[in-house]
């Protein structure tokens, strides 16, 4: 009795192996296209042109869209601007010939921005950044390079160099300003080469 049911429980197994062996080929549908720009973060105001490029090196026609345009938006062209700081947001291009092909890439915008500055001696440069209300922190810092720039930092008004929220004029480039609490508004950032520099990295972003 005990080597019938053995031999039935054998029987019926066997269906389920041969079923398990027959395994599906699956084929990838073909792809055509990729973007020139896959991961990318960029500064509140900024742009960032992305293009879909095929297999033969030459321009794809595609349609873009954004997954969140009130954090980074695109144009009909792949012109991204950076809206407000958040992300990462989904920038899609869909194919023209193919609308079930598509790529994207991935864009996440600073609560701030960061630029590389440089300038001869005396020279001053004004950069502003728009704070949100409930911001909890503003952060301006400048690094990196050879010279000598110092820093000023004002709510509301061009610093003058006197009544400023916040100074920094260490030798060299080493420059930092925090402001706790800062005032929603537009908040202004002036460069000043005490020497000519180059080379140096301007970092301004708010935390909510």
């Amino acid at each position: 009795m005990f080597k019938r049911y053995r031999k039935l429980l054998a029987l019926l197994a066997a269906p389920v192996v041969i079923a398990g062996c027959n395994d599906y080929e699956f084929t990838a549908p073909p792809h055509t296209f990729d973007l020139d720009t896959m991961y990318k973060g960029i500064g509140l105001g900024e742009t960032l042109q992305l293009n879909a490029i095929g297999a033969d090196g030459n321009p794809v026609q595609v349609t873009w869209t954004s997954d969140d345009p009130n954090i980074a938006k695109v144009s009909a062209t792949g012109l991204v601007t950076g809206v407000s700081g958040g992300g990462p947001v989904g920038i899609i291009a869909r194919s023209v010939a193919n609308p079930n092909e598509s790529q994207a890439a991935s864009i996440t915008v600073l609560k701030g921005f960061i630029k590389s500055i440089s300038g001869a001696t005396g020279a001053e440069a004004v950069y502003t950044i728009d704070v949100p209300a409930g911001a909890k922190k503003l952060t301006v810092t400048i690094a990196g390079g050879t010279g000598d720039v110092d820093m000023y930092v004002r709510y509301n008004a061009v610093p003058t160099g006197s009544g400023d929220n916040c100074k920094s004029e260490k030798a060299g480039n080493g420059e930092s300003c925090t402001i706790t609490n800062p005032q929603a508004g537009k908040w202004y950032i002036l460069t000043y080469a005490y020497e000519a520099f180059a080379g140096a990295t301007l970092t301004v972003l708010y935390e909510n």
